[in-house]
């Protein structure tokens, strides 16, 4: 039998966790938008040491099971994704591309495309 990874202790970076824990992809990313790259930055230092015992103890669960501060905790790994980006590659909360990402639609699979 595998033994149980320990939920890690973050109390001292929970702050940081319970601003980026937003429920939905669009959220992170207003988010990150939103924000300046100071806390932006802040949120990546906080979390980036820990993001890989993070993931390893999500890892246990199935995503549907996740509640309260599992959920949460999962939610703050995704934002890490959504801030990747801005703090290494383009030093900046947006990447003016001249595309409006809010305004593109959400794909649900491979096959919700209108062919033309």
């Amino acid at each position: 039998m595998s033994h149980m990874i320990e939920r890690p202790d973050l109390g001292h970076i929970q702050e940081e966790i319970n601003q980026w824990a937003l429920p939905t992809t669009e959220d992170r990313l207003v988010k990150r938008m939103k924000s300046s790259m100071e806390d932006i930055q802040r949120f990546y230092d906080a979390m980036h040491p820990h993001l890989a015992t993070v993931i390893d103890y999500l890892n246990q669960f199935k995503v549907s099971d996740l509640v309260g501060d599992d959920l949460k905790l999962s939610r703050a790994a995704l934002a890490m994704c959504e801030v990747d980006n801005a703090v290494n590659k383009w030093k900046k909360p947006i990447l003016s591309t001249g595309i409006d990402t809010l305004r593109m639609v959400k794909k649900n699979g491979f096959n919700d495309r209108k062919v033309l």
